[in-house]
């Protein structure tokens, strides 16, 4: 959670659209308070042949999946996946 000094202060929530540990150990060494809110979302239904443009379909369909859920929330959000010469 943090405070949103465009809005009054407000005190805004931090989700991670990921049970991923590597992303939960990110968001704690910044020493942000957070909840996490994995997704669920089908990534073999997503598909892209090059790996920049598959990484960020796959994270911003978490996030967007997440999002709906938590309106009035940071969405922290992000993929990975492993290629070679450009191959997946």
């Amino acid at each position: 959670m943090f405070t949103d000094s465009g809005s009054k202060g407000r005190k805004v929530k931090i989700i991670l659209a990921s049970g991923s540990l590597f992303r939960k150990r990110a968001l704690d060494m910044l020493g942000l308070a957070y909840e996490t809110c994995p997704s669920g979302t089908d990534e073999k239904a997503i598909r892209d042949e090059n790996p920049v443009d598959l990484t960020r379909k796959l994270a911003e369909a978490k996030a967007e999946k997440v999002a709906s859920e938590w309106r009035d929330a940071v969405i922290v959000a992000g993929d990975a996946v492993v290629a070679k010469d450009g191959r997946i």
